[in-house]
């Protein structure tokens, strides 16, 4: 019994018959397979022992036995070695049977579908790149406004969790741009978010999450020596970050911090904290971080208080201001 073999476009695949035992030891005519392969027949019987399961590429030979040894019946596709080196991608359909003689027997049927693995392939990373880009904001190549918010709830969601995020505002973006022009202030958000990523560790979620506002949540992170540490250099690279060729811009940001589950049961209510935070690191002399405290409702002993009351939550960026993807 030979199955028959599902129909792709002729230009895509040859389709071959042969018969093994059941160690898949091929026996009968295997001339189809030769050819396939590019092997004489001397040489898969001389090199090879006859042996099927020797062509198979090493991490497939161990699916293909099991799959064997569980059901009478398989359909899967296995990386095959032809005699230059490369792989083939075969659809292989196989059936065991027990023979008028009583041995096992497995018949099938292979079919070289190479190109179309390869193009479907191509298509399955050009969809992955396009995956990857949706997530990004088009200027700086990190995170967007709205996957910066996904990965963040999904990690405040998880259980014993701990974190600090940072709300990273640029002081005065507007004269940047008045002064040097809208490339120039590109250049400078670019450079900022590369900054960004650069001082974060690679398991920080680090996005852009406005006009100049960046968004950095510090997994694991409530320490605030490690947070003073980590706001001091940011704000150093920022001045440096022309050296002298601009002597007239050396940007400066400001920040709110709130650390969770201290200051916060959600993300929601853990992001609205961190800009309460940044409003006042802003409204009083900029260049400076401000850290949230939620027990007296005020800023603590470095400067800061609380964003006004009127302050109108549904304008909380990177939160509700992006629609989700269709």
């Amino acid at each position: 019994m030979i199955f028959t073999t599902h129909k792709f476009p002729d230009h895509y695949l040859s389709e071959y018959s042969c018969r093994c035992d059941d160690q898949l030891t091929l026996i009968g005519d295997h001339s189809g397979l030769t050819r396939l392969l590019g092997y004489s027949a001397d040489e898969l019987t001389n090199t090879y022992q006859n042996s099927f399961l020797a062509l198979v590429a090493p991490n497939a030979k161990k699916m293909l036995q099991i799959a064997l040894s569980e059901t009478d019946e398989i359909e899967c596709v296995i990386p095959v070695y032809h005699k230059n080196g490369h792989v083939l991608w075969l659809l292989n359909k196989a059936v065991r049977v027990t023979d008028h003689h009583n041995c096992i027997c497995v018949h099938g049927v292979l079919v070289d579908i190479t190109k179309l693995k390869h193009e479907y392939d191509r298509e399955k990373n050009t969809t992955h790149v396009w995956e990857e880009e949706a997530k990004k904001d088009s200027l700086t190549h990190i995170y967007n406004a709205y996957y910066t918010r996904k990965l963040a709830e999904a990690y405040i969601q998880e259980t014993n969790n701990t974190a600090a995020l940072l709300i990273i505002d640029l002081d005065d973006f507007k004269q940047i741009n008045d002064s040097h022009g809208h490339l120039f202030g590109d250049a400078v958000l670019v450079q900022t978010a590369q900054i960004i990523k650069k001082l974060f560790r690679s398991e920080d979620i680090v996005g852009r999450i406005g006009g100049e506002e960046f968004m950095v949540l510090m997994k694991g992170t409530t320490d605030m020596n490690i947070l003073h540490n980590r706001c001091q250099k940011l704000n150093e690279a920022l001045n440096s970050m022309f050296g002298d060729n601009i002597p007239v811009c050396n940007p400066s940001c400001s920040i709110g911090i709130a650390l969770f589950p201290q200051h916060a049961d959600s993300y929601f209510e853990l992001f609205s904290n961190a800009d309460r935070a940044l409003y006042f690191a802003k409204a009083n002399g900029k260049r400076q971080y401000a850290l949230y405290n939620k027990h007296n409702h005020q800023m603590n002993t470095r400067n800061y208080s609380l964003r006004s009351a009127d302050y109108d939550e549904k304008t909380l960026r990177g939160y509700i201001d992006i629609d989700e993807p269709r």
